[in-house]
C-alpha cells in the first residue's frame, strides 16, 4: 500500500482557515509554511474558494489585525 501524499500549502491554508480565523503570523505558525512564501498558496486558495480578509481578532492569538478566514 502506498503512504498518503504530503498535503501541499494550499491543502495546508484550505484546512487551516475552514475552521478558524487566522492573522498571517498564526497561518504560518499553524501550516509551517514560511511566512516569505504564505502570500502565494493565500492566493491560489482565494482563486477557488472565498477567502475573507478583515480586521478583527485572530481566533488563535486574540490580536487584531487583518485576519482571513474562508466563507
Amino acid at each position: 500500500m502506498a503512504p498518503e501524499p504530503e498535503p501541499t500549502d494550499i491543502q495546508l491554508i484550505m484546512l487551516a482557515l475552514s475552521k478558524e480565523r487566522l492573522c498571517v503570523s498564526c497561518l504560518v505558525a499553524r501550516t509551517g509554511i514560511p511566512k516569505s512564501r504564505i502570500e502565494e498558496p493565500l492566493m491560489a486558495v482565494g482563486g477557488v474558494l472565498m477567502v475573507r480578509r478583515a480586521v478583527a481578532a485572530c481566533e488563535q492569538c486574540s490580536g487584531t489585525t487583518d485576519v482571513f478566514t474562508l466563507v
